[in-house]
């Protein structure tokens, strides 16, 4: 999905931020950034979602499995993907090539609300997670 990058502190402490943001605007029952390799790199979840490792595992296989079906089909690649469940939905939004952001969240929040504030918090995520390349153009 894209080659290794290290993840710096002022990275983690600006994605801390949106996440806490995020946390306050949907309640989820699970938030967490994932590496598109499968490791948790910060989570925020509830005690009944807890292996935060199997869920960054089987979110990042789920999501690079949807975007190799897309591409099998000539289809533009994806940035989300949502599953909706009988208690739970999950949300999953492409950051950057290395980040997935992961939100499990009630039905009783609204589909339409928790996409528009993920696309803003996804914006601000990827300016966190931009390489000083990126940022400069040079990537």
């Amino acid at each position: 999905m894209g080659k290794n990058q290290t993840i710096i502190r002022s990275q983690i402490e600006a994605a801390t931020q949106v996440l806490q943001q995020l946390t306050f605007a949907l309640s989820p029952e699970y938030l967490g950034l994932v590496s598109t390799n499968g490791q948790p790199i910060s989570v925020i979840s509830s005690t009944k979602l807890a292996d935060s490792d199997a869920i960054a595992s089987l979110a990042a296989s789920s999501f690079a499995a949807s975007r190799q079906l897309t591409s099998m089909i000539e289809d533009s690649p994806n940035t989300v993907m949502l599953h909706e469940g009988t208690d739970l939905n999950i949300l999953m939004a492409q950051v950057s090539s290395n980040v997935l952001l992961v939100i499990c969240f009630r039905h009783s929040s609204d589909i339409g609300r928790v996409r528009l504030i993920t696309k803003r918090s996804v914006d601000s995520l990827a300016e966190a997670f931009m390489s000083e390349g990126e940022k400069n153009g040079a990537d």
